[in-house]
């Protein structure tokens, strides 16, 4: 009997155990899932502000956000949109070092790039990019890049007729391999086609030339900070 009585305790005592085990455990899963939630709220809530916080918000229309016109072309392989023909991100030179991009154009030279903005000039009144060579160009003589606008549908014809040389690009100007990308800015207020054109400069060997972080912008965007020097860098 008592052997029983003995038995019949320890039972107890070990149904009391599992009883506090199992209520630790679901204590242990609810507290997760809470701390879950309750992070991927403040990712989210953090995501939208990051969005709000943007000063430019509504002030420029990234150019690789439009599709560009069927009759562009590129001198060698394709055109290719915030990549590399290998599928790597853009990559020039600026203050001396090579920095890669999450936005731009691949227009291996001599190449055009056509675009319809009728429906954009009139809010958005300047293109901003840097213009050079990705890093992949190594060698070669230089790319020439002019940049057009035209008023007229004819706007896939050569020809100065159709088209006019934007002022801020000078015609005359060689992007060489290894050289630090240029920023421009171009006047294209009521626009209705721009032409972005490299000319191979006579041979198209490694003519990897890359317009960076193209941006239709208002006359309210607030232009960035330039990038650090190397030596503030290094501070």
């Amino acid at each position: 009997m008592e052997k029983q009585t003995k038995r019949t305790i320890k039972s107890k005592i070990i149904n009391i155990l599992e009883i506090l085990v199992l209520l630790i455990c679901m204590q242990y899963i609810f507290a997760c899932v809470y701390s879950e939630n309750k992070v991927y709220a403040n990712t989210e809530e953090n995501s939208n502000n990051s969005e709000t916080n943007d000063p430019n918000e509504g002030e420029y229309l990234r150019l690789t956000d439009i599709d560009w016109r069927p009759e562009s072309r590129a001198g060698w392989g394709n055109l290719v949109k915030n990549a590399d023909t290998n599928g790597a991100k853009l990559s020039v030179k600026r203050e001396g070092a090579y920095y890669t991009f999450d936005y731009g154009i691949w227009a291996h030279a001599s190449s055009n790039v056509y675009y319809d903005i009728k429906e954009y000039s009139e809010k958005y009144h300047y293109l901003t990019m840097y213009v050079g060579l990705n890093k992949t160009s190594t060698t070669g003589n230089g790319v020439k890049v002019w940049v057009y606008t035209s008023n007229d549908d004819t706007f896939h014809s050569s020809g100065s007729d159709y088209w006019t040389l934007s002022e801020g690009c000078d015609e005359n100007r060689v992007y060489m391999p290894k050289e630090d990308a240029e920023f421009i800015k171009i006047d294209i207020r009521g626009a209705k086609y721009l032409r972005l054109q490299a000319y191979d400069n006579g041979s198209n060997a490694s003519d990897h030339i890359v317009y960076i972080d193209p941006m239709l912008i208002t006359d309210d965007y607030q232009e960035k900070e330039p990038a650090y020097t190397i030596e503030e860098y290094d501070k």
